[in-house]
């Protein structure tokens, strides 16, 4: 966490000086103030990741560790690989992690390994050898070992959440529900930091931030000349989808706690492994029990999606103030709120239903009906 907190002001200075340039020149236009914020801005983001590295390697081994974290981090942040530069692709957040620790664990190793040096070399040591062994290590180990699947591996990632549809919010949510519910830590920490920060922090200011900022964020960690341009329409599409996975994370954890404990126990004494009896047993019956509240969600996204309108999203909202600004007619927003009407009417006539439903109770089958009435007793 020292590592983190360190990062964490680069994070954020470094995101409202860039927003707060964007802003500046869309009411004034460029000018050399509005330079000099986006130039720091970048510069703390260009910073965050090596920082990170830097600090966690001295929680582990003091200041001999600082800087090989840092230098560590830093190829992190450049992607650095034995490829061209055009090839290059920031391992980025983990990527820093593993320097971090990897050079501490370094740091800590050497001067175990050196400590029965005469103490009159004692300077070799600290001012020669450690620090030249151990970026050697860290260097090597960023450039041929981490950088180039974690490269690919962002590069991925980039390109399925820019694509990303309902059916894979609904795995997300359902990913992170899952984590809230195991035993590891980690995972929970994981899940609880996602989804409180997502339903503390309004949707119009996450999609504005990632609009205004994010492209400036992309050019930093990738190392790109000029600002990554994102579409407007993908970067709020891409909003909305993390925000409401937060939420549907909270109602899948409900849906799991509110099967009983007994099931999982009495899959596991069957031979079933802990991944295979949330499959085939506690997923299931979750669903049954959270179909409802999964349809409002599906209810509110529809009319969250009119917060693209913010960002040019090309959305059902953003159409109708268009052709208001252009022709004048308030007739646009009724319209507007005549479709959403259209749109939602069923959904929410649907969630209706299934609230009634699943509180009937099972019926049974009789054997007629499954055309054994003639079977006899043995």
């Amino acid at each position: 966490m020292s590592g983190i907190s360190h990062m964490l002001p680069f994070v954020v200075a470094g995101g409202v000086m860039l927003a707060l340039s964007l802003l500046l020149q869309h009411l004034f236009g460029r000018s050399d103030i509005t330079t000099m914020m986006t130039n720091v801005g970048n510069a703390a983001f260009r910073m965050m990741y090596p920082v990170l590295a830097a600090f966690i390697a001295y929680s582990i081994a003091d200041r001999p560790g600082f800087m090989p974290g840092l230098m560590g981090g830093y190829l992190a942040q450049l992607g650095t690989t034995t490829a061209p530069r055009l090839g290059w692709i920031s391992s980025g957040f983990w990527g820093a992690i593993v320097a971090g620790f990897a050079a501490g664990l370094a740091v800590r190793l050497l001067n175990y390994l050196f400590r029965r040096i005469p103490q009159e070399l004692d300077h070799i040591k600290t001012g020669l050898l450690v620090p030249l062994l151990s970026l050697l290590f860290v260097g090597a180990l960023m450039v041929m070992a981490i950088n180039p699947p974690l490269g690919r591996f962002n590069a991925w990632l980039s390109i399925q959440l820019d694509g990303m549809q309902g059916g894979s919010r609904l795995v997300l949510g359902t990913l992170l529900g899952v984590f809230s519910t195991t035993r590891s830590r980690v995972l929970r920490a994981i899940s609880r930091v996602y989804v409180e920060f997502y339903q503390n922090t309004p949707l119009p200011v996450q999609v504005l931030f990632m609009y205004m900022a994010g492209p400036q964020f992309l050019q930093a960690i990738t190392g790109a000349d000029q600002p990554v341009r994102i579409a407007p329409f993908v970067l709020g599409f891409l909003g909305v989808g993390l925000y409401h996975a937060a939420y549907i994370s909270e109602v899948i954890r409900t849906g799991i706690e509110a099967v009983p404990r007994g099931q999982m126990e009495a899959a596991q004494s069957q031979g079933f492994t802990r991944a295979q009896a949330y499959w085939y047993i506690v997923l299931p019956q979750t669903f049954k029990i959270i179909l409802p509240p999964l349809c409002n969600q599906a209810l509110n996204l529809v009319k969250n999606t009119s917060v693209l309108a913010l960002v040019a999203g090309g959305d059902l909202m953003y159409r109708s103030d268009n052709f208001v600004s252009l022709y004048g007619y308030l007739q646009g927003y009724i319209v507007c709120c005549l479709m959403y009407f259209i749109i939602c009417f069923p959904l929410a006539m649907l969630v209706q239903w299934l609230e009634r439903r699943s509180k009937e109770r099972p019926r049974g089958v009789s054997l007629a009906e499954l055309g054994l009435d003639n079977v006899e007793e043995a």
